[in-house]
């Protein structure tokens, strides 16, 4: 009895809800802006990939390089220059490969990377792996000038469609 009327005593008393209000969600608020964090960082990471992926393949394209080797070695090593970020992933590849199909050529570079984790073990909120795709075409409708032809989220445009940026 003496233990039900200390507890109705205390839960009555409404000095202090702030501060257990603010410790009760500390925890929650703590979390949200980790986890806003994070895929915010993994989106940065993201976009600087997809811009070095598309200026690798479009400047590869358009070296006066006969040799396609060169071309592959140029692009994979311009794409690992140009990367912004290069201290939050690890395994960061690049790979450039095309096909000839109806008299044009289809190019594309397909690049991955790790991202370094930066929370605890099993509190990342977004992808612990990042893979991006950039395609360009050229061809006679393109005046032999490639033109990209694949949003960043690796879909397909109309051929001769340029990606703005």
């Amino acid at each position: 009895m003496l233990m039900l009327k200390k507890f109705v005593t205390f839960a009555s008393d409404q000095r202090g809800n702030v501060g257990l209000i603010a410790a009760g969600t500390l925890g929650v608020m703590m979390m949200l802006g980790a986890g806003v964090t994070d895929i915010a960082r993994v989106n940065k990471i993201r976009s600087s990939m997809q811009s070095s992926a598309d200026t690798a393949l479009l400047t590869s394209l358009r070296m006066n390089e006969p040799k396609w080797e060169k071309r592959v070695q140029f692009a994979s090593n311009l794409f690992k220059e140009n990367f912004s970020y290069p201290k939050m992933v690890t395994d960061l590849t690049g790979q450039l490969s095309g096909e000839k199909k109806d008299r044009q050529l289809i190019v594309s570079f397909k690049s991955s990377a790790k991202i370094t984790q930066w929370l605890p073990d099993g509190l990342s909120f977004a992808a612990d792996r990042i893979e991006v795709d950039s395609m360009a075409i050229i061809s006679k409708h393109t005046n032999y000038e490639p033109r990209l032809i694949s949003n960043s989220d690796g879909r397909k445009m109309r051929a001769g469609a340029t990606k703005l940026r």
